[in-house]
């Protein structure tokens, strides 16, 4: 097998779907396949907007890389790469950007081309996580559903509160937090379109 010198690709992925703003945080899996030898090298993203003077005009801002290891591939491997928390500052609230996904050679000179070991399969946007604590966990818990690790971008998540059973008549529910605003009910529905934390409060009746 031929040693590449250089693990590289450039690809544009449209999301004109996803709303984003400034004060949000991009999360992408990048699904590729990959062969060659075993090497270290740095795969990156960046947010693009389409303008009328160019096709895709890259926001810098946005730039976010991660170092890989690629493992020994003789034959076409797929794996899988997150690029977590990207910022989003200088997007504007609107839709109309996409994802541009490269690769570094180990100069960490960006080469925009493609030697076809490394290429894209799949990027999938806005994996979000949802965390949930109590502020007095002896008092009780709060369901969450649907329950999983991470969720798509515009998933509903619906959190429900509940007191153990020595606290039935003691406690209620007072309030909500979530990413520190306050919320009221029960149960609470969350549209996930960013990571969340979520505090819930009891009260003594």
């Amino acid at each position: 097998m031929t040693e590449p010198k250089i693990v590289m690709l450039v690809t544009k992925i449209p999301c004109n779907s996803i709303t984003k703003g400034q004060d949000k945080l991009l999360n992408v899996r990048v699904n590729y396949n990959y062969q060659g030898p075993a090497i270290t090298g740095r795969l990156g993203a960046v947010v693009t907007q389409k303008t009328i003077v160019t096709e895709f005009d890259e926001i810098g801002s946005t730039r976010k890389e991660v170092s890989v290891n690629l493992p020994l591939a003789t034959t076409p491997q797929a794996l899988a790469t997150d690029i977590s928390n990207m910022p989003l500052s200088g997007c504007e609230a609107k839709s109309g950007y996409g994802i541009k996904v490269y690769a570094l050679d180990l100069d960490g000179k960006p080469e925009w081309g493609c030697l076809n070991v490394l290429t894209v399969t799949e990027v999938a946007v806005g994996e979000y996580t949802i965390t949930v604590s109590v502020a007095s966990p002896a008092v009780g818990w709060v369901g969450k559903s649907p329950d999983k690790a991470t969720y798509s971008a515009g998933e509903v998540v619906t959190l429900t509160a509940y007191l153990d059973n020595w606290a039935i008549g003691y406690y209620v529910l007072d309030h909500w937090t979530v990413n520190g605003v306050t919320k009221t009910g029960n149960p609470i529905t969350i549209t996930m379109d960013g990571n969340k934390s979520v505090v819930c409060y009891f009260r003594a009746i």
